[in-house]
């Protein structure tokens, strides 16, 4: 008789020591927050737990949350490469190293005769982790460089992959989605619920993570998507100890005046197109110089765009900055923002692409973004 999938998930949870917790490039608050909670809750149960992100850098909204200086940038060590000596015939008297500029030299010294290179082999150790956990990816190529300089790792390890978007690919050995919930914070607390039905492993820190996860991606429980039941995780969590008025402090009240301006600048230009489906706006270097800033916050502002035309199922955002033109296009419902900026070139995932145009002129690169996308739409 065949495992179910909560059955699957359990086992090889259990049955791991290592484990590995990766979410996208371009991430979400939901994916820190519940990362994190995952990797609280798996150490409580003696895993040895690590979370990389291609190029993380931690945001100072999310410094609050326990453990969060752990999130790394890259993979490092993830094998070992054994050389092995054959002593049977040639015992060794000695062993050292010395580095010599790139090139690491190791000397073996043995107590008589000679060795030769038929008395010595390498092999390729185990992998560092027995266990992959991707956490609101929607794709592997969405995991940028942890994906694409380690690939054959991902193809020899397990994956759980853990996800609520509807276009998830489902590339996970193990696939626990639902289209249905809220964020992956639900997904990561119904988990725990199966890895401890008594619910014990779900402390304060845990729960102020998953807390977090849920208050962010439904903007503080105001969404369309929010159900019964995740008011109702969310009431659980607080009454395992989650402080609901810290994380809003922190995530909604805790914005530095240079980021609402810019949120200002942007929301003041923004524009929709006829059919009200398509909303675009645009910031130029001089916004940059003026507020003294970079574009790293561009992502929070597109998340405000989002609460703020939630009719729009794409929104474009165009940014000059160091003599460079800047795209990023969100695309809501079913629609592939990879595949409607297609012609620009893009990266990033199917909810969330980024290009670059050679124009001199932001409203010409806006003019020319949206012909693009409208000449997609049609082809689609």
């Amino acid at each position: 008789m065949s495992l179910t999938l909560q059955q699957q998930l359990t086992t090889k949870v259990t049955s791991a020591s290592n484990i590995l917790i990766t979410f996208k490039k371009n991430h979400s608050a939901d994916a820190v927050a519940s990362s994190l909670a995952l990797k609280l809750l798996l150490e409580k149960m003696g895993k040895h737990v690590d979370i990389v992100s291609d190029g993380f850098v931690l945001d100072t909204t999310y410094q609050f949350l326990p453990k969060s200086e752990c999130i790394s940038s890259s993979i490092e060590g993830i094998n070992q490469m054994k050389i092995c000596i054959d002593a049977s015939q040639i015992p060794i008297k000695d062993l050292s190293y010395a580095m010599e500029g790139q090139m690491l030299n190791i000397i073996v010294t043995p107590k008589s005769g000679s060795l030769s290179k038929e008395h010595i082999s390498t092999h390729t150790g185990q992998y560092k982790y027995d266990l992959i956990i991707t956490i609101d990816t929607q794709d592997l190529a969405s995991l940028g460089d942890v994906f694409k300089k380690h690939d054959e790792f991902f193809y020899k390890t397990t994956i759980i992959n853990i996800d609520h978007d509807i276009q998830n690919e489902n590339y996970g050995q193990i696939n626990y989605t639902n289209p249905n919930v809220t964020s992956v914070a639900e997904l990561v607390f119904e988990i725990a619920q199966l890895l401890d039905p008594t619910n014990a492993l779900v402390d304060e820190h845990i729960a102020q993570c998953l807390l977090c996860g849920l208050i962010a991606k439904t903007k503080s429980f105001k969404s369309a998507q929010v159900t019964p039941a995740t008011l109702h995780i969310a009431t659980r969590l607080m009454q395992a100890g989650a402080k609901r008025d810290e994380i809003v402090k922190h995530l909604y009240y805790t914005k530095s005046i240079t980021t609402l301006k810019l949120w200002g600048k942007v929301l003041s230009r923004l524009k929709t197109d006829p059919t009200g489906k398509i909303a675009h706006s645009w910031l130029i270097q001089k916004d940059f110089d003026e507020l003294k800033t970079t574009p790293q916050k561009v992502a929070d502002v597109i998340e405000e765009l989002m609460v703020t035309a939630p009719e729009a199922k794409i929104i474009v955002l165009m940014y000059e900055y160091q003599g460079i033109m800047h795209g990023v296009l969100y695309s809501q419902a079913l629609k592939n923002a990879q595949e409607l900026a297609i012609d620009l070139s893009p990266t990033g995932d199917k909810r969330i692409a980024y290009f670059h145009i050679n124009q001199s002129d932001i409203h010409e690169a806006i003019n020319l973004t949206l012909k693009k996308i409208h000449e997609r739409l049609e082809v689609k």
